[in-house]
């Protein structure tokens, strides 16, 4: 059954409706959101847009061959980075060892390009670090501004979108501590669980509120940045991994689980955004394909 919001609606063929648009946010820009008059209503109402990063990890061709449902994977990653381009999205990505691994999936890579037009591979980074945050440049990406929104998707879900996702909450914390003067060991003190981390995830809600308890980072919410791990979006080579991994990521403060669709909608908000009706063309292609795919969730 389609969304009612698309009832009525012309379909298009799903590339139509991707505008090659890049609004790149530099260090210097520190407002949480921007407020865009150009109303998808046509009634002249502002339209507040929040500053969304998404960050997509490690989506190499010889990889995925290995990965659990890869290349449906790679078909959401795409939607997401088209999705979220189209909604003025900064959009960065990362290669784990590419001398050895091999570059990004070509479908991502046309992706990323159409992101930023004006210098194609410019926003893809080579690291060894597990974490995304190891490499130098997107580290500066995530302190360049206060994000409402950090997106994370990619391969794999128990090695290094994990590593990228605790390492974002700590990063995080750490810019909170310094904007109100406290130091970060101050913080963690101040809002440490009082239980010891287990060398496994606990899988049922405890004194944390069912959030996973980390010694090295507090349960309180980093910079009111919401860190969104796309569970559509994101796969291991193993299905168990996959889920202790995301189960581990969901209990961190200030994670959420989403989905492709559904992030989409909530960054627009409004029915009245500017680029509501192409958002919508690319989910209603994404709902026509939903049959070929499994659910990964």
């Amino acid at each position: 059954m389609l969304n009612p919001y698309y009832n009525g609606m012309a379909s298009s063929d799903r590339n139509d409706s991707i505008h090659a648009t890049s609004t790149t946010q530099g260090p210097q820009q520190n407002k949480r959101a921007r407020i865009d008059t150009a109303s998808g209503g046509g009634d002249g109402t502002a339209v507040a847009v929040p500053s969304v990063l998404l960050l997509v990890c490690d989506m190499q061709a010889n990889l995925l061959g290995a990965i659990k449902d890869g290349y449906h994977v790679v078909d959401a990653i795409v939607d997401l980075i088209d999705g979220l381009s189209l909604l003025g999205c900064d959009v960065h990505a990362t290669e784990q060892a590419p001398e050895k691994l091999g570059p990004t999936h070509p479908d991502i890579q046309k992706s990323l390009d159409r992101s930023s037009e004006t210098m194609p591979r410019g926003n893809v980074y080579p690291k060894m670090a597990f974490s995304m945050l190891g490499c130098t440049a997107i580290k500066d990406v995530v302190c360049s501004r206060r994000w409402d929104h950090i997106v994370v998707a990619g391969i794999e879900a128990h090695v290094c979108v994990l590593q990228t996702v605790t390492a974002l909450v700590r990063t995080l914390q750490e810019l909170t501590a310094r904007d109100s003067g406290m130091e970060y060991s101050s913080m963690v003190a101040s809002t440490k669980a009082t239980e010891s981390e287990t060398a496994l995830p606990s899988f049922s809600p405890g004194a944390s509120g069912g959030r996973h308890v980390d010694k090295d980072v507090p349960l309180v919410d980093p910079l009111s940045t919401t860190v969104h791990v796309v569970l559509d979006a994101v796969s291991s080579q193993r299905r168990g991994e996959r889920s202790v991994a995301i189960d581990r990521m969901l209990r961190l403060a200030g994670v959420v689980g989403s989905t492709v669709e559904g992030l989409l909608f909530e960054i627009m908000g409004t029915a009245k955004h500017p680029k509501f009706r192409e958002v919508s063309r690319l989910v209603r292609g994404r709902q026509d394909r939903a049959g070929k795919s499994p659910i990964l969730i």
